[in-house]
């Protein structure tokens, strides 16, 4: 009579359940395959990004730092006269040999 009620019983078999589990598996691979390139090639991309970045602001750094090399305000004069340069010579130049 015990038998009877467990044969009576609906559910899923142990051969059921592990050809479930396998084809679980084989789909959850799959995903796994799909996506971890995807992963790998973001975070590529996102390191190559960083050191643009890091170059962008170098050569920013670089170009004000020539800009204004030998720029000092304080030695600027607000009175031409005074501003170093001496007499100009607008004669033209000599040629030599005539």
């Amino acid at each position: 009579m015990r038998s009877k009620t467990l044969r009576d019983q609906s559910g899923f078999s142990l051969i059921e359940l592990m050809v479930a589990m396998s084809i679980f598996l084989l789909i959850l691979v799959g995903v796994f395959q799909v996506f971890d390139p995807s992963s790998r090639a973001y975070s590529t991309s996102e390191r190559k990004l960083d050191v643009q970045q890091n170059a962008r602001v170098a050569m920013d750094v670089m170009s004000r730092q020539i800009r204004m090399a030998g720029y000092f305000p304080e030695n600027i004069d607000a009175d031409p006269g005074r501003d170093g340069v001496g007499p100009v010579d607008r004669r033209r130049p000599r040629r030599h040999g005539r």
